[in-house]
């Protein structure tokens, strides 16, 4: 049995499983159901009005990437006739196990449809709820970050695991939600800005900054 953030008893043999649909799919791990308060409390600071007001939100159980996709990933994609064949560009910082970077929010779309085409499965992008509740990794507070410990882009799982065995939530790259939001701050920003609610609507299309991570409805 699992407990919610809110004191919600859950009873899910799922919860806080990892696993892969297939050989070239991100590894995935089940996040409980459970309520929280999105946004965020009194004492965050250097948050922005996309983050108010406060409002209790109630989460089935998903399924969330563990890391961002990365470079390897992405190239699967287009090995595989999705994603339209494009290859974001790497700032010429290496590609690999680094998160993929440079890539519109419709782009990550597109890739989590084409897992879906390929495995059968609901893929998709978070929503702001999931990805804020799935940062705080089961607590009631906010969760804080830190920057300053790369110049650039880290190899996915550089960043230490939440209670949800998540890596990288904050301080590695934005990440895209289905809202059309990016969330969790990333290796270029102060450390008071990387926290669980932090989010805005980003003015560039695609950033080196930028990156996203994928969900999966639970069937």
């Amino acid at each position: 049995m699992t407990v919610g953030v809110a004191g919600l008893e859950q009873d899910d043999p799922r919860d806080g499983k990892v696993f892969r649909d297939c050989d070239f799919c991100p590894e995935m791990v089940v996040v409980p159901a459970g309520t929280f308060r999105m946004s965020p409390l009194v004492w965050v600071l250097d948050h922005g009005e996309d983050e108010d007001p406060q409002h209790e939100v109630m989460l089935r159980s998903f399924a969330l990437a563990v890391t961002e996709v990365t470079f390897d990933e992405w190239e699967a994609c287009v090995r595989g006739g999705g994603c339209s064949g494009r290859r974001p560009y790497d700032e010429g910082w290496g590609r690999g196990a680094l998160p993929v970077i440079n890539v519109t929010q419709p782009a990550a779309r597109v890739y989590a449809r084409w897992l879906s085409r390929e495995t059968g499965k609901s893929y998709r992008l978070p929503n702001d709820a999931e990805w804020e509740y799935a940062a705080r990794g089961g607590r009631r507070s906010q969760w804080q970050g830190r920057s300053g410990a790369f110049a650039r882009t880290a190899p996915v799982g550089s960043y230490v695991e939440n209670w949800f065995k998540l890596h990288d939530m904050l301080g590695n790259v934005w990440e895209w939600t289905d809202s059309g939001a990016v969330h969790g701050g990333s290796w270029s920003n102060y450390p008071r800005s990387l926290h669980s609610a932090s989010r805005h609507r980003p003015r560039r299309r695609v950033s080196d900054n930028s990156g996203f991570r994928v969900a999966r409805t639970l069937d």
